[in-house]
């Protein structure tokens, strides 16, 4: 087990903060979560840039909720690169994260996070317009307006994010900080101070409806409104289409927002009285599942994209085989 703050007070040094990391013991435990995590983290920086690559090298799929598809992918790897590596350094080595590290590791997590909601709940309009109001869709929906919805959403949650930072500079700290958590989040770093902390619980609370249940809201109507659409006898094949691209989203969704509820239903008594050593884990879902899943799901799931990437790995392939011809030649 991790040692007690008490015993290892001399590992904090001011203004740093011990990370009280999870399965380092047994060491054969550590070694088992440190693959783990390094394997998640493999398929997410994989994934997700080869997912973005497609959609940007490919001009078939220079659509809007494609290209949305590419900000989300982007958003997946900030966050993961924010987590991942801290938590397996801290796997190989513990330590204590610097008070201006962890900031910085917090603000990257909380606007990322954010940005992916808003996403997604684009993504949901996106679809709601194609299969509901085709016509309109194509002459309201575009690239370049798709692009600069996704610049106004990171805006909005890096200005959300600066509040969360302000909130949290305010406070007085008393070493030895110990966070209990693999990650540093804006309520346990409000937790950790010995102040007045009510500011912070009502403002989580306040960005919490911004940032999770109003982009919910906006994904069950749009849904809703699809499904009543889907009553219709027919669907023309441009409207089936796009249902088809519905249910590949519908799973993202599903993923991220479940995960997501799990932790802000954190807060009940049932999962306060839950051991730390389940807890924190499971509290840590909503930052590693849905950045590792969501590639493999749009890439398994939508048509357009698996035949892109086929198409991308068939040019490599053609760009190396006149090279061997040529070396072959050259030996003969």
């Amino acid at each position: 087990m991790d040692p007690s703050p008490s015993r290892n007070s001399s590992l904090v040094s001011p203004g740093a903060i011990f990370i009280a990391t999870l399965f380092r013991e047994p060491p054969a435990l550590r070694a088992a979560a440190f693959a783990s995590v390094l394997a998640i983290y493999a398929v997410t920086v994989t994934g997700n840039p080869l997912l973005a690559y497609a959609i940007h090298r490919d001009a078939r799929l220079h659509k809007p909720m494609y290209v949305l598809m590419g900000c989300l992918a982007v958003a997946d790897v900030a966050e993961s690169t924010a987590v991942l590596p801290r938590i397996m350094r801290d796997l190989a080595w513990g330590g204590s994260i610097a008070m201006g590290e962890c900031l910085a590791q917090m603000c990257f997590i909380h606007v990322s996070l954010r940005v992916q909601g808003y996403l997604l709940a684009a993504m949901a309009i996106d679809r709601c317009l194609a299969v509901c109001r085709p016509l309109a869709y194509r002459r309201l929906v575009t690239n370049a307006r798709a692009l600069g919805v996704a610049a106004a959403l990171a805006a909005v949650s890096a200005l959300l994010v600066a509040g969360n930072l302000a909130l949290i500079l305010r406070l007085p700290y008393r070493d030895p900080l110990v966070l209990l958590y693999p990650s540093c989040d804006f309520l346990a770093l409000s937790n950790l101070s010995h102040g007045d902390t009510s500011a912070n619980s009502l403002y989580g609370l306040v960005t919490a409806v911004f940032t999770v249940f109003a982009p919910l809201c906006a994904v069950a109507l749009a849904y809703v409104l699809i499904l009543l659409e889907c009553r219709r006898p027919a669907l023309r094949g441009g409207r089936a289409k796009a249902l088809r691209t519905c249910v590949t989203h519908l799973a993202v969704l599903v993923v991220f927002f479940a995960s997501l509820l799990f932790t802000v239903a954190s807060g009940l008594r049932l999962f306060a009285e839950m051991p730390r050593e389940l807890r924190s884990p499971l509290l840590s879902l909503y930052q590693i599942v849905p950045p590792a899943i969501n590639p493999v799901i749009y890439g398994l799931r939508t048509a357009e994209i698996r035949a892109s990437l086929a198409r991308i790995f068939r040019r490599r392939v053609e760009m190396v085989r006149p090279v061997d011809r040529v070396m072959v030649v050259g030996k003969e």
